[in-house]
């Protein structure tokens, strides 16, 4: 994935990587037909990273900044994956 690189956006943490790799192998030591649904509110490069290792899942990327989700949108179309991006937190996404 990449950024701007303009120093007004945070670099992916180790610890956002961890999370991914753990989601990641129970998802694939689980059944793919069950799907998986996610909603990573403020971390849509978390369920980026998810979705590129299972296309099989599905999720919504949400932030409370337009510029993150405007990045997440961009990343996900170079990393051809289909996925829904909402700004907002996580109870005006379901209002």
């Amino acid at each position: 994935m990449s950024h701007p690189g303009n120093g007004r956006l945070l670099i992916p943490r180790h610890e956002r990587k961890i999370l991914v790799d753990l989601v990641v192998k129970k998802m694939k030591a689980n059944d793919p037909a069950k799907g998986f649904f996610g909603i990573f509110v403020q971390d849509p490069a978390a369920w980026i990273g998810i979705k590129r290792a299972c296309s099989f899942s599905f999720g919504v990327l949400s932030d409370i900044c337009p510029k993150a989700i405007a990045l997440a949108e961009s990343n996900s179309v170079k990393n051809q994956l289909q996925v829904e991006c909402r700004v907002g937190d996580c109870c005006s996404l379901f209002e």
